[in-house]
């Protein structure tokens, strides 16, 4: 496990750990993140060795803290938009984790918000840290509306 890779990858026996380590941005998860999850649960299920895989924070205080809009790229050759019709990378993302052959497990610490807790929620089981704080931001933001009195 390099220490400068934004997900750590490891398998013990068959145990696959995937930990989001971007503690400086509590865990945000970026599209890079999410292909790497995509190609390393693609991996892991055709060679068949890991039959579960466990989803962390790591030691910090987020799980995470939801999709990192910042590192959404304004400008993407005319491959990539043909890529990301079909699926782009926060669906490719959690869809492999919903349709990973073997049971995920998240393993939640701190705060999980947004993409964090959409990760959690296509996991087969969840266990939570007593002190954990889960929300949706994403629900209450978008279009804007005035109320009439």
């Amino acid at each position: 496990m390099g220490q400068g890779e934004e997900l750590l990858k490891e398998i013990k026996g068959n145990v696959g750990t995937l930990t989001f380590n971007r503690p400086e941005r509590r865990n945000s998860i970026t599209p890079d993140m999410l292909v790497q999850i995509h190609l390393t649960l693609k991996e892991w299920a055709e060679e068949g060795t890991v039959r579960a895989v466990v989803f962390t924070g790591g030691e910090g205080k987020a799980f995470s803290s939801g999709y990192d809009i910042l590192s959404i790229p304004t400008e993407v050759t005319e491959e990539t938009k043909e890529a990301l019709k079909a699926s782009n990378p926060l669906e490719l993302g959690l869809h492999s984790v919903k349709n990973f052959p073997y049971p995920t497990i998240a393993m939640i610490n701190g705060y999980a918000f947004g993409a964090g807790v959409n990760t959690c929620m296509c996991c087969d089981i969840r266990i939570a840290a007593d002190d954990v704080k889960m929300g949706m931001p994403p629900a209450n933001s978008g279009s804007y509306t005035t109320r009439r009195a």
